[in-house]
């Protein structure tokens, strides 16, 4: 099913990697919007549930993040590559988490306390978001560029993960 999922999208892309790319990008908004909408519908969910969406979330998540993107990049021989990749990435996002004032459902406003009180909710969740999602359209679209099919994997990877992870 998959090499169909992939030839579709390279039909409709024209062959084009980028086009192909944005795709990708499509199928994680729509999964994710699902997600939301799962979300809304359930709220009130018992704590085991949520448990079980987040357990299941973080295990598809870690899946892609090794399949799609680290082994492949290992066994094309970029070891030193990949591990510079991740630790500049941990450091990136560690540091937006720092750094951007942001607000999550659970746990509330993170970031500088200069900002608390003075930035609206609802932008305070939009850059939680995008901090969240800088990663995932990274992914994708360098898995996509590497192998279409590898990038349409990694899109549905993610997608699969965001429909719990969005009911936060």
């Amino acid at each position: 099913m998959l090499p169909n999922i992939t030839n579709t999208l390279l039909n409709i892309s024209g062959g084009n990697r980028i086009y192909l790319a944005f795709l990708n990008g499509l199928i994680i908004a729509l999964l994710t919007s699902i997600g939301a909408l799962i979300g809304l519908v359930g709220r009130g969910s018992s704590g085991k549930l949520m448990n079980l969406a987040l357990g299941f979330a973080s295990g598809i998540m870690l899946v892609a993040s090794f399949t799609s993107l680290i082994l492949p990049a290992i066994d094309a021989g970029r070891l030193f590559d990949t591990s510079i990749g991740i630790l500049v990435g941990m450091v990136l996002i560690i540091s937006m988490d720092k750094i951007l004032p942001h607000e999550h459902y659970i746990l509330g406003y993170e970031g500088p306390v200069k900002f608390r009180g003075r930035i609206r909710k609802v932008w305070l969740l939009a850059i939680a978001l995008i901090i969240h999602n800088i990663p995932e359209g990274l992914a994708v679209g360098v898995s996509t560029i590497y192998d279409p099919s590898l990038g349409v994997l990694t899109a549905l990877a993610i997608g699969i993960q965001d429909l719990p992870g969005e009911q936060l």
